[in-house]
């Protein structure tokens, strides 16, 4: 039972490798090292790894590792032989089940962990003499086996259900699992497991039907099993429950026989008498649940295999997934790009009809009039006009500021020019005070001016600020630029809307990267690009 639990417990370590922080990768790290430590019989190695790395997950809240961790600590304190201990985590790991995620749940749940776990909990109260509480855990390892459609898996768990709630004195009970079981294991072809359901059934017959042994069919049907059987376990519970029934029909001899075979299955070299014949069958009965898998190592693999070809699906579905929501961000990056060009085309369209219809109908109209009247004041006025509507669409494509100053200068005479608008204080500073700024591109200073201006007309529209702090900084070739401000910001939330779109379009333009942040206290907007 032992290396069953310890190999589910590695794979479920495997079905949690998506995407962790550093101190969850070392948590499960070390999760995978204890339970290959527990595999290859280093218990107690194992446990101090457990013990080590157990805080470390409950302060991460790593529940699922926590029972991980639980299990590989429970399975040495029984290897230990410390059973008390062993029952007490056991428990807690039952506790946290309680609290896992759904997703986490049916992670456990399909892996045969719940099964495993209530087994090993009936297992340790039987032990124990706690029965009331043996049986109750091997009801619900029996319901959710009873859940599974692994016929391998039910082979397995119904004869060891049974077995425990035979012990307990529950026969009809055990006798539902134990025939259930029986036929499972015959259809997925686990000899051993049959011989197992059915020897515990030669109890059940024996008690309730027929007390003489040669009456006993199920004892037929185990002979049948036994030249396919070579495990010591299988056959060690066979002639242990020969001794039984034997016991009870008063053939000494036989149960002298049967107790002999027993014994040397599992090692034992030394006589029983008669006298010592009671003593021997109540040993061996504590010691069925623990010894059962023992011998079943080829029959876990088919398991494991089935659990690994689950886990490539659900390393394949999260893969998909990852590469989903990639795409889905690339096209939503497209659509916000293919905006901000679509807007710049609308403007120099806009442009262009001002140029063809107005300033270029009004000069045909002026040449027109200089041809027929020749230069007149009314003509002048005209030219004038003309003029006036030329200097302002030249201005809207660049401001005339840009020709002659830096962006320092620009900035500055702008925060000047608006400072006490809507009643909101303005300052603006540079460092150092010795940098050159006449190096930065016109291109990159007008995206960076029209970036401050939506951060002001932000912070002006909705914030209901009354101080607004701009400054610029230089290092080397790299800017920071910061807008912040004491209004009330989007209480904590995140900026969205055209206004936003845009800011970050002209970002990407100049190939900087722009982060806002909403507290309390105002909104802070920092952009931060290189000059290239």
């Amino acid at each position: 039972m032992r290396r069953k639990r310890l190999t589910v417990i590695l794979l479920l370590f495997m079905l949690a490798l998506p995407a962790w922080s550093h101190e969850k990768k070392v948590i499960w790290t070390r999760l995978a090292e204890a339970a290959q430590l527990a595999l290859d019989g280093a218990s107690d190695s194992a446990m101090v790894i457990a013990e080590r790395t157990l805080p470390m997950a409950a302060a991460q809240d790593e529940k699922l590792a926590e029972i991980l961790l639980l299990e590989i600590i429970g399975t040495s304190q029984r290897e230990q032989g410390d059973d008390p201990k062993a029952l007490n985590t056991y428990r807690q790991s039952e506790k946290l089940i309680s609290q896992l995620s759904h997703d986490d749940y049916e992670t456990i749940r399909n892996s045969s962990h719940l099964i495993n776990l209530y087994t090993n909990l009936a297992e340790l109260c039987n032990d124990l003499k706690k029965k009331e509480e043996a049986c109750r855990y091997a009801r619900k390892a029996a319901q959710e086996a009873d859940k599974n459609t692994d016929k391998v898996l039910r082979g397995i768990a119904f004869p060891q259900i049974g077995g425990i709630l035979l012990e307990c004195g529950h026969l009809d009970e055990a006798e539902h699992w134990l025939r259930l079981g029986y036929q499972e294991a015959l259809r997925a072809d686990l000899p051993g497991n049959a011989l197992v359901a059915a020897s515990h059934m030669m109890i059940v017959e024996d008690q309730t039907r027929h007390p003489n042994p040669k009456q006993n069919n199920w004892k037929a049907k185990a002979d049948l099993l036994l030249p396919k059987v070579s495990s010591d376990y299988p056959l060690s519970i066979y002639y242990t429950a020969v001794s039984h029934i034997s016991l009870q029909a008063g053939e000494l001899t036989a149960v002298h026989e049967a107790q002999e075979k027993a014994l040397q299955l599992e090692g034992i070299k030394k006589q029983i008498t008669p006298e010592k014949t009671k003593e021997f069958l109540k040993q061996v009965e504590e010691e069925q649940a623990e010894a059962y898998t023992r011998h079943h190592q080829q029959r876990i693999k088919i398991i494991t295999g089935i659990l690994i070809g689950l886990l490539m699906v659900f390393a394949c579905y999260i893969l998909w997934q990852q590469r989903r929501r990639k795409k889905a961000q690339e096209k939503a990056d497209q659509q916000m790009e293919e905006q901000f060009i679509e807007g710049l085309e609308t403007e120099r369209s806009r442009m262009a009809r001002e140029l063809h219809d107005g300033v270029s109908n009004q000069l045909l109209a002026i040449e027109m009039k200089l041809a027929s009247d020749g230069l007149t004041e009314q003509t002048r006025q005209m030219l004038t006009e003309s003029r006036e509507r030329i200097r302002q669409v030249s201005h809207e494509l660049m401001p005339p500021e840009f020709q002659h100053n830096s962006i320092d200068e620009v900035l500055n005479h702008y925060i000047c020019s608006i400072d006490g608008a809507q009643g909101c204080e303005m300052t603006y500073q540079s460092q150092p005070e010795e940098a050159s700024w006449d190096d930065i591109p016109p291109s990159t200073a007008f995206e960076v001016y029209r970036i401050v201006q939506e951060a002001i007309g932000n912070a002006l529209k909705h914030s209901e600020a009354t101080l607004i702090a701009v400054g610029m900084k230089r290092e080397g070739n790299h800017v920071t630029l910061t807008v912040a401000d004491n209004g009330k910001g989007s209480q904590g939330g995140t900026a969205s809307g055209i206004g936003s779109r845009t800011l970050q379009q002209r970002t990407k333009v100049i190939h900087g990267t722009l982060n806002t942040q909403f507290t309390h206290f105002g909104t802070v907007l920092q952009l931060s690009f290189p000059l290239v």
